[in-house]
């Protein structure tokens, strides 16, 4: 059982790393300027692990993104079930959220968390537009966009509403 975890540390470990250094050349030079092999040389891992993880450069790319949204550190791998409302979820910030006291104060942590993810998207926006010569790309780049109109719609619904003064 040891080995199966610290097998799992190492392999969340380099895939982290991968995603951090595909994160910097996307936004250092953009998604065509970026390429596999430089990805690969950043990370200190061969070009095939990149392949065998990931199968393609805007696979990689989406992955970037999601770190980028929920915070590297919190980063494991895309979540199988794409329900808006799991996704949310997985945002470490959420819970906060969800339990505060008061309307102002769930409005001071979206606000905050939502400037703090904007400030990590923000750099690989041009990335994203930059990649829709790619048709891999493209369904990432509809899939990208569908979310983040669910999401708004989502985030605005998720607290219930207070109960009323007795």
């Amino acid at each position: 059982m040891l080995i199966a975890g610290t097998r799992a540390r190492r392999a969340v470990a380099t895939r982290r790393r991968i995603v951090q250094a595909a994160y910097d050349l996307f936004c250092a030079n953009g998604y065509l300027g970026t390429t596999i092999s430089a990805v690969a040389d950043s990370a200190n891992v061969g070009v095939p692990t990149i392949y065998y993880t990931f199968r393609t450069k805007a696979a990689l790319l989406g992955e970037a993104l999601g770190a980028a949204i929920v915070g590297i550190d919190h980063w494991r791998e895309p979540p199988l079930d794409r329900d808006m409302a799991e996704l949310l979820t997985g945002h470490p910030w959420w819970i906060d959220f969800q339990a505060a006291p008061t309307s102002q104060d769930a409005l001071r942590i979206f606000v905050d968390q939502g400037t703090t993810i904007n400030q990590r998207v923000a750099p690989l926006i041009p990335a994203m537009r930059g990649s829709t010569g790619d048709p891999d790309a493209v369904g990432f780049l509809e899939l990208n966009e569908e979310r983040r109109i669910e999401s708004s719609s989502k985030s605005s619904l998720a607290r219930p509403p207070a109960s009323a003064p007795s």
